[in-house]
């Protein structure tokens, strides 16, 4: 059994049964270390998207890096919270159908019309309700024309390795 919260490393812990999950077979598969990394990643996503920008019903969901550990974890997070729509990016279509495979439906590429696709798969809704960026670096920037008015931009993590980008707060407010 994965226990989702404190004391989850001790031999015995008395825990909510909403908080587990059963891991049958899945050590023997991926091995602990995995686990134990996955478990930080949906812990993460489950805290990100239940307390810092709780999900709402049918709301529409854009993660970038679909295809990491942490991009994969916020879309099933998603998914598993009733989002609407949940779209995931990638930085190359190699990477495109196993994030599907994930549940991103549909997955997009970064590259120069990661715009005009995002807003044609947003349809109606002129952006998305919430973009989640493991990925950081242009992408980060290019993220805040992506949101719905409203909409909000979690960022968690810097996987580019870009250092930090400064998004204008005109953009935010203005567009």
């Amino acid at each position: 059994m994965l226990y989702a919260g404190m004391g989850g490393y001790a031999e015995r812990v008395l825990a909510q049964a909403n908080l587990m999950v059963p891991l049958d077979g899945v050590t023997d598969r991926l091995g602990p270390a995995t686990v134990v990394a996955g478990l930080g990643h949906l812990t993460t996503a489950y805290v990100a998207l239940t307390e810092v920008a709780p999900l709402r019903g049918d709301m529409a969901v854009l993660v970038h890096g679909a295809a990491g550990g942490l991009g994969s974890a916020f879309g099933q997070v998603a998914r598993a919270l009733g989002a609407g729509q949940v779209v995931g990016t990638v930085g190359s279509p190699g990477k495109a159908e196993y994030a599907r495979s994930l549940g991103f439906d549909p997955v997009l590429t970064t590259g120069d019309n990661l715009e005009d696709e995002a807003r044609r798969v947003a349809g109606e809704r002129g952006g998305f309700d919430l973009v989640v960026d493991p990925v950081g670096g242009a992408l980060r920037g290019r993220s805040v024309g992506l949101m719905r008015p409203m909409g909000r931009l979690l960022a968690v993590g810097d996987a580019s390795g870009a250092g930090d980008v400064p998004v204008s707060s005109q953009s935010l407010w203005l567009g």
